[in-house]
């Protein structure tokens, strides 16, 4: 690449995207690290990355004995117009939901669209543990499944 083209990409890529500062901010940090919870012989785990170029990568995975463990990759990310979770279970094509409600301890997102779930939470209670939860009608019933983590300080 010459000097000229170097210098061209450099520059652009230095330009500054108007409201993208503040949706970083958006972005929930104390959402990052490894939490796990347990029922019965099944374990699940979900893992996040710190907030780092407008996006947080995670992934989940439930273990259950004799039974192949379930992947789900997911990631939260600003983008211009918002905050959205993206989740891909099992490998499935990204489905997108758009922050609807946050605090400095918990956001919301949306996709009324979407079968099932329509709401996804994520919560950080004042003894450290996180709430997470998705919700919404499958069926024409109300569904919630949730799920409570604790932190753990190992790597996985």
């Amino acid at each position: 690449m010459s000097p000229i083209a170097r210098a061209l990409l450099l520059a652009v890529c230095a330009v500054a995207v108007p409201g993208r500062a503040a949706d970083r901010a958006a972005l929930p940090a104390w959402l990052a690290g490894h939490w796990r919870m347990q029922s019965g012989d099944t374990v699940v785990e979900e893992a996040w990355m710190a907030p780092a170029g407008d996006v947080m990568p995670g992934m989940a995975r439930t273990l259950r004995p004799g039974r192949k463990a379930f992947i789900e990759y997911t990631r939260i990310e600003a983008r211009a117009d918002g905050v959205y979770f993206v989740a891909q279970p099992g490998g499935v094509p990204p489905t997108d939901f758009k922050q609807v409600e946050s605090d400095a301890r918990s956001m919301v997102f949306e996709n009324k669209a979407h079968d099932f779930p329509q709401r996804v939470r994520y919560a950080l209670r004042a003894d450290g543990a996180l709430e997470a939860s998705i919700s919404g009608l499958q069926d024409g019933a109300t569904r919630t499944e949730s799920w409570h983590y604790q932190r753990v300080d190992n790597a996985f």
